[in-house]
């Protein structure tokens, strides 16, 4: 029987019924939704238990927070590390540096990917300290509507370097979430009064310093995408966020000095509450780093991208219902705004929309009036053995 007919199959007459492929769609559909919703989970947590440390008990050391915090990324690599030991024993394979590429890496040399590791706990590092060390010096508005050149930078790094196809869909709702975001930044805190020069210059200052940051978030996620490009193995992502986490620790140790020394930032190691805190602050951001970058390999960067701008009504909704911040039309407004936005992305936009069974052929070429290339009733040539999907680099491959 052919895997691949032009029309799906008919039970008894009554209609299309499910076909093998369409299965497989429904489950990559389902993990990259599961990724998202985790990515949005963990950040919303993490965000929560780092504002209570800064507000609540008043320790504000953004520097050290993200090195402590960054620092735990070694744990995954140690975890790799340990359960590839563990495999190799147990099959009774010697232990070597080509084994251990093979299983994690295989066509990537591992010598470079260890040099290239530094290089990626830069952009990971200055992305989170210089939008902490900025969201201070600035008002809310401004950091929410600034951060989203991000997504912009992401979009455009996707088209150039990944080679990603631009659609119409992709475009809208990418700028439909945007906007989204930016009407909750404008309900957040409306600029009435006039502002001192001093709290301009401090305000551009930290304007200035979100912007760095998503420079570094785009190149970060871009760079991260191409390099792992048709690695899909998660033992591979284990070991390279265990490798900038590392680099982490070895890079910017010597900060927490420099930035004591010259009164930017006092050492004050955290106790008590605000180190129980912190190290749960440090746990939800691993699982928010770790679903991310897992998420940019399976789906890509631009998909992940929209999915941490999900976080932001999930946010509000949590302020709303667990610390009775007023409700807000304007907010309300925007965070249905960025729903749409992701819906429209993940199903339509991302070319997943899946060949439901209950849908007529006609129906479904309705809903997706340009060739999809997934399923076969969009497929050009019907009798093609397995239908080509783009990889995270923009190159096409099997469906294996």
């Amino acid at each position: 029987m052919d895997d691949a007919p032009s029309e799906p199959a008919t039970a008894n007459g009554a209609g299309p019924v499910w076909q093998k492929k369409d299965a497989k769609w429904v489950w990559l559909l389902i993990t990259k939704l599961v990724l998202a919703g985790l990515v949005v989970v963990f950040m919303v947590s993490a965000t929560e238990a780092t504002n209570r440390i800064q507000v609540h008990y008043g320790y504000t050391k953004p520097y050290f927070m993200t090195y402590f915090c960054t620092s735990f990324l070694i744990f995954i690599g140690l975890g790799q590390t340990a359960a590839f030991i563990i495999t190799s024993l147990m099959h009774k394979k010697k232990i070597t540096r080509d084994l251990f590429q093979q299983s994690t890496f295989k066509t990537h040399s591992l010598l470079k990917v260890v040099m290239l590791a530094p290089l990626f706990s830069v952009f990971w590092f200055l992305a989170n300290y210089l939008f902490s060390y900025g969201v201070g010096k600035t008002n809310s508005a401004s950091a929410l509507s600034i951060e989203q050149l991000a997504t912009v930078l992401v979009f455009i790094g996707s088209v150039i370097f990944l080679k990603e196809r631009v659609t119409d869909l992709k475009l809208l709702s990418t700028t439909i979430c945007v906007v989204g975001v930016v009407l909750i930044a404008c309900a957040d805190e409306l600029v009435t009064d006039s502002v001192a020069p001093t709290a301009i210059s401090q305000s551009l200052e930290g304007d200035l310093l979100v912007i760095g940051s998503t420079v570094a978030t785009a190149a970060y996620m871009i760079s991260y995408a191409r390099l792992l490009s048709g690695v899909c193995l998660l033992p591979a992502v284990n070991t390279f966020l265990g490798l900038i986490g590392l680099s982490n620790i070895l890079l910017f140790w010597p900060g927490l000095l420099i930035w004591d020394a010259t009164g930017w930032e006092t050492f004050e190691f955290p106790s008590g509450e605000v180190l129980g805190l912190l190290i749960l602050s440090a746990l939800l951001q691993l699982g928010y780093n770790y679903t991310l970058n897992v998420g940019i390999v399976i789906a890509s960067p631009l998909y992940m991208r929209i999915a941490t701008i999900c976080a932001l009504p999930v946010s509000f909704l949590v302020d709303t219902l667990l610390f009775d911040v007023p409700f807000n039309w304007l907010r309300i407004t925007g965070a249905g705004v960025v729903s749409i936005g992701f819906v429209l992305f993940a199903t339509i936009a991302e070319r997943m929309l899946v060949p439901w069974p209950w849908l007529s052929s006609q129906a479904k070429a309705n809903l997706v009036p340009w060739p999809c290339n997934i399923c076969p009733n969009h497929r050009p040539d019907s009798s093609e053995s397995e239908p080509p999907i783009n990889d995270v680099d923009g190159s096409t491959r099997l469906l294996s």
